[in-house]
Order: structure tokens, then sequence, then C-alpha cells
């Protein structure tokens, strides 16, 4: 049965939050991880509409310990919805190169005010 990545959320200091969902069935699944390695292998997923084909979970929880390999679809990139978009963005650190974060401007959909956020979560970067 193959996946697609619907949603991902992060959390500074907790594990990211997946929303995945079965092509065939109507069944959405939730899960989560702590590791870099499938944050980042399942960010592209989530961008450019793979299809995964398994996801291994650590028996007994909703933590994914695999991610199969996928291939990457051709066509229209996934449409996503929200109250807010980025409008810009930087990169910021002191000058002795520590402290380095990416600052993003958010402005409300149908407003022209942004606001500028500090962001030091790697997957949100």
């Amino acid at each position: 049965m193959s996946f697609v990545v619907k949603t991902i959320g992060a959390t500074v200091g907790g594990p990211s939050t997946f929303l995945v969902a079965s092509e065939k069935a109507s069944k959405r699944e939730q899960v989560v991880s702590s590791s870099t390695l499938i944050q980042n292998a399942l960010l592209p997923a989530l961008l450019f509409g793979a299809k995964l084909e398994q996801l291994v979970l650590v028996p007994g929880s909703n933590v994914i310990a695999r991610v199969y390999a996928f291939a990457l679809v051709d066509g229209p990139s996934p449409i996503f919805y929200g109250d807010y978009e980025v409008t810009r963005i930087a990169t910021q650190r002191k000058p002795s190169g520590t402290d380095e974060h990416l600052e993003a401007f958010l402005k409300k959909i149908g407003e022209q005010e942004e606001k500028t956020y500090n962001v030091y979560d790697p997957l949100l970067q």
C-alpha cells in the first residue's frame, strides 16, 4: 500500500509529526520522528508529492524506524493551504559564527503587515 505525506509539523526540542495518507484507502496516520535523516528524507516527499511504498515503525509505536526508497513524482507540486505565507527569508549569525539561524518573514494572507520570526529548528529551516 503506498502513502503520501500530507503535512509536517515541527516542535522545537520535540519530534516532527508527519500525517501520511494511504492512496487507496481513506486511512490517515500520524507518525513521528526525531531523526534529522528521516525528517530530511520526508520533506521532499511532501514538497514533490512522492509516493512512499512502505514506512517501518518501531513496534508498538508511531515512531518511524525506516523510510523505504521512493521516487519523486513528475507533475505539479502540491498546493499548501494556510493562514500565512512566507514572504522573505534571511540567514543570521553572530560575528563569531555562533547562533546561526534562519530569519523568516511571514504575512497573513490578505494583509500587508509581515512579522519576523527567528527559526532555530533544523527541519523548519
